[in-house]
């Protein structure tokens, strides 16, 4: 049949009305029999009878918006396959959804019927039907509401929207052949009502599928859903690598509708080696109450390095050093043909140091993995001392004290009398010896430490001396008095000897008084702390020390 253009709008919708009665006879026992069917018009959109716009609000923010779409020649358009945004939606069973039919027609002459196959099977049946427009033109709003029945089958199956030149929906067949009109299918997806508060774990956001080094630190992430009707504010993260359990983290923002998700970062693991790492993340406590469904909360994935790494550890670790030593250290040996590079500028795998400091090397092979490690070299002093202090008690025992002593771990006193020496750790403490047997005695004082060891000796006279070259004489050709001093402390000597330096320590062996030549010199004391000092007088018959006593 072909269609007439009149010249009124009267005259055509009666045109129109003589040909729907025509088909709707000639068509409807073949319509019931049909299977995801395709509907076919005579005429088509050719005088405006379109869907201008299909929208449908659906469930966690999906949504059908086709605008001013373009009429398809046959006036049929199948939806279902479209990866455009927004041409499928998500349907919650049990709930409603609102949306819009709208046509380019200008006159009340068009009707709209909307099915959803809540079953299934392929077929649009009378029970399915969720939204009806009748005589709807350009200025109406076509506002429709879609209704899920909680008995619809979960899934995903499609949603046909037919609009026909007629003034009423009732006569809509999802199949037959009309006159005028057009026909959208679409995919939806049915859900069942989610528990008030449930949250899952999505998927293993990181890492993902780019190559990265064994040895490694890389963060570990997973999206986290609200597979909850309530706005879910707060869930526990808790997570396992290799079994074994991580500190649990906390949802980082709120998720307010169903299906809303966020990338939530667990924290950073170290892949040792090639070897996958099995993660396991999970969900607990949504809103803080217990979950009501287990069945989405654990997310179970593996993640591997796919390049060979470099762990470099340099051999030996930190290390001391004595003055004047040196040690090597060895990055070792890697696959890939490394390059080497020391902070000292060496490309070797080792490198030769004997100063103190820091040290480190970066180790990268072609695969662009590397690796650094530093270490620390302390120099290690070798032991000093200044002098022994000797003060005579004037019962044939003497008092010894060091003067100076420093990086010293060992000590040992022989007293050159046959006695057993005396030795202790640290630094050495004053020590008192009594002499059995009158003479002249060689005092040794050996201190050590890991780098060597240093000798300091001096000679004592036991008895009754002759002669001035005893250490006993030259103690009676000086005088220091008062002795304690409080004030003033004066050191006289007779013309016998010349003194040529006078060096005062503290006991701790600070010294405290350097005083340049003069066998008659007075010294202030009076800022002096209370206490014993050792003062050690050089002369030109030796060296004499003497204890000198502050007392306020």
């Amino acid at each position: 049949m072909k269609r007439i253009y009149c010249n009124t709008a009267a005259s055509k919708r009666v045109f129109k009305n003589l040909l729907l009665g025509v088909s709707f006879f000639a068509l409807a026992q073949e319509a019931a029999a049909q299977t995801y069917c395709t509907p076919t018009y005579t005429y088509n959109c050719s005088s405006g009878d379109d869907i201008k716009d299909m929208i449908l609000n659906g469930a966690a923010g999906t949504m059908i918006n086709n605008l001013n779409n373009p009429c398809p020649s046959t006036g049929y358009q199948d939806y279902t396959t479209s990866t455009a945004p927004n041409m499928s939606a998500i349907l919650i069973m049990g709930n409603s959804y609102n949306g819009n039919v709208t046509t380019s027609y200008a006159y009340a002459s068009e009707s709209v019927k909307v099915w959803i196959d809540f079953n299934h099977n392929g077929t649009f049946e009378s029970t399915e039907v969720v939204a009806t427009l009748n005589a709807i033109s350009n200025t109406s709003t076509g506002a429709i509401t879609v209704a899920v029945p909680l008995t619809a089958t979960a899934g995903v199956t499609r949603m046909r929207v037919r609009l026909v030149y007629t003034s009423s929906a009732t006569s809509i067949d999802p199949c037959n052949n009309a006159s005028y009109g057009e026909c959208h299918d679409y995919k939806v997806t049915l859900q069942p009502p989610a528990p008030p508060n449930n949250a899952g774990v999505g998927s293993l956001i990181s890492p993902d599928a780019t190559p990265f080094c064994s040895n490694s630190m890389k963060e570990v992430s997973v999206s986290v859903i609200n597979l909850g009707s309530n706005a879910l504010n707060s869930a526990n993260i808790n997570w396992s690598v290799d079994g074994v359990v991580q500190p649990a983290v906390t949802l980082p923002s709120t998720l307010a509708n169903y299906k809303d998700s966020v990338t939530v970062v667990l924290g950073n693991v170290l892949f040792p080696s090639t070897t996958p790492l099995q993660i396991v993340a999970w969900t607990d406590m949504p809103n803080a109450t217990t979950d009501a469904d287990h069945s989405d909360d654990t997310l179970k994935a593996s993640a591997a390095a796919v390049l060979q790494g470099v762990d470099v550890h340099l051999s030996p670790r930190d290390t001391t050093i004595c003055q004047g030593g040196s040690v090597t250290f060895d990055a070792g040996s890697f696959p890939y043909d490394p390059i080497y590079i020391w902070s000292t500028g060496s490309l070797d795998s080792f490198i030769t140091v004997g100063a103190a400091g820091s040290y480190s090397v970066k180790v990268q092979n072609t695969l662009g993995c590397f690796d650094r490690d530093t270490v620390a070299v302390s120099l290690h002093p070798n032991p000093l001392v200044n002098s022994i202090a000797i003060v005579d008690n004037g019962d044939n025992s003497f008092t010894f004290n060091v003067i100076g002593a420093q990086n010293i771990s060992a000590y040992e006193w022989d007293f050159g009398d046959g006695s057993t020496p005396v030795t202790g750790t640290g630094l050495p403490t004053q020590v008192i010896h009594p002499y059995t047997t009158p003479g002249e005695y060689t005092v040794t004082l050996t201190l050590s430490n890991d780098c060597g060891e240093i000798k300091s000796e001096s000679v004592v006279l036991v008895g009754t001396p002759t002669g001035i070259g005893s250490h006993s004489a030259l103690q009676k050709e000086i005088r220091l008095y008062p002795n304690p001093g409080k004030d003033y402390v004066t050191v006289n000597a007779s013309n016998n000897v010349v003194i040529s330096q006078i060096d005062i320590y503290t006991l701790t062996g600070q010294r405290v008084l350097n005083l340049p030549a003069g066998n008659k010199q007075t010294i202030d004391v009076s800022s002096w702390a209370n206490g014993i000092y050792h003062m050690v007088i050089s002369t030109d018959k030796g060296r004499l020390a003497r204890k000198l006593e502050v007392i306020r």
